[in-house]
């Protein structure tokens, strides 16, 4: 294959993501602005958040904040929680990021949710890494990768 052909490829393989992605998401709005149940609505706006999270997460950002609002049942406000701590570290706003880990730790633990305190934990780990708290770091990391062997 020549190398304009392979570029041209992985291209159109992009485009086409992009473009799923955007009917995925076009398609959770009109779910959202259709479903007059609370709960349904608070999947909806973590579903988008999940999805908008890596590409426009100033908008994830709000749905997120969203499902936090709405959210009247545990397991719901401990995702939004974890989706908060994600895209705050991402966006390099430690602190915020690790409020909302801690927040996800003390729920999950209320909970029993493993796979959440896991997740939590691996972004302690990540945050206290990017800040040089290697000790910290190792012990979040170390503690999350125990949570994930528990649930395989």
């Amino acid at each position: 294959m020549n190398k304009a052909f392979q570029i041209f490829f992985i291209l159109c393989i992009s485009l086409v993501s992009v473009a799923q992605n955007q009917q995925r998401t076009d398609s959770l709005m009109s779910a959202l602005s259709n479903t007059p149940d609370l709960k349904d609505q608070v999947t909806i706006l973590l579903e988008l958040t999940t999805q908008l999270k890596y590409n426009r997460p100033d908008e994830a950002l709000s749905f997120v904040e969203q499902a936090l609002v709405k959210s009247a049942l545990k397991e719901q406000k401990l995702q939004a929680y974890v989706q908060m701590a994600d895209i705050h570290y991402s966006g390099t706003r430690y602190q915020k990021a690790m409020d909302y880990a801690v927040k996800a730790i003390d729920l999950a633990g209320e909970t029993g949710n493993t796979a959440y305190l896991a997740e939590a934990h691996r972004i302690l780990g990540r945050i206290y890494m990017d800040i040089g708290e290697y000790g910290a770091s190792s012990d979040h990391v170390y503690h999350s990768l125990k949570l994930f062997e528990q649930i395989h």
